[in-house]
């Protein structure tokens, strides 16, 4: 079984069946409770996850948190794609959004430090100042969404000798964040910038699956 019972969530699918979720992508049924719908393989056999959950509501999770850990995940990049609006100025290339994430335990409190980078000196000419808290939302492959709201502290970086402006901010988790990020990948994130909200699809869309738990 590739999925370890340590970190296993419990859900309810569309028909009422109870299921646990594996932070591989991977479920099967809760023992003990009954299916409702027969399946042609065995009710205990990991099947792979097409869309079993109920995606109009976070999964119920119950893994417990270390609330004496300080840890972080190393930095990756997730985003490196074509800014819309970069792009009308400086092409499809040069006008391109990359996104690095980092999950990180601070004493039992989950949070996701997101940092944003441009290949321009002063980004705020394009995407307005970052003064006041903003709006980041993750859209998942079940196609739930999930909103966030930076953390005091949101930071912006220009290097204009470089030619190259970095925005830095954190989201603190709840556990049903936690649970949702664990049973489905990240296929996009949404980012309100000041004067021109951007959607930006993902490239490492199991980042929060397979790191999230090196640090809870």
């Amino acid at each position: 079984m590739a999925g370890k019972v340590s970190a296993q969530i419990r859900a309810t699918t569309a028909s009422g069946n109870k299921v646990l979720l594996f932070p591989n992508g991977t479920w099967k049924y809760d023992e003990g409770q009954l299916v409702k719908d027969t399946l042609p393989n065995s009710a205990t056999q990991s099947q792979t996850a097409v869309a079993p959950v109920v995606t109009t509501a976070p999964a119920s999770w119950s893994m417990k948190i270390d609330s004496s850990r300080v840890d972080s995940t190393m930095k990756e990049q997730i985003i490196d794609v074509s800014s819309p609006r970069l792009a009308r100025f400086f092409g499809e290339e040069k006008g391109r959004m990359r996104c690095s994430a980092e999950c990180v335990n601070e004493k039992g409190v989950i949070s996701i430090r997101l940092e944003w980078a441009a290949a321009v000196g002063d980004a705020n000419r394009y995407f307005g100042f970052m003064r006041d808290l903003k709006d980041v939302t993750f859209l998942l492959a079940n196609g739930q969404e999930l909103k966030f709201q930076y953390n005091p502290g949101f930071k912006e970086h220009f290097f204009s000798n470089y030619n190259i402006s970095y925005y830095n901010g954190s989201v603190t988790l709840t556990k049903n964040d936690i649970g949702s990020l664990l049973s489905s990948p990240v296929v996009r994130i949404d980012m309100d910038w000041k004067k021109a909200p951007e959607e930006y699809e993902v490239k490492g869309t199991q980042y929060f699956m397979n790191n999230l738990p090196k640090v809870l």
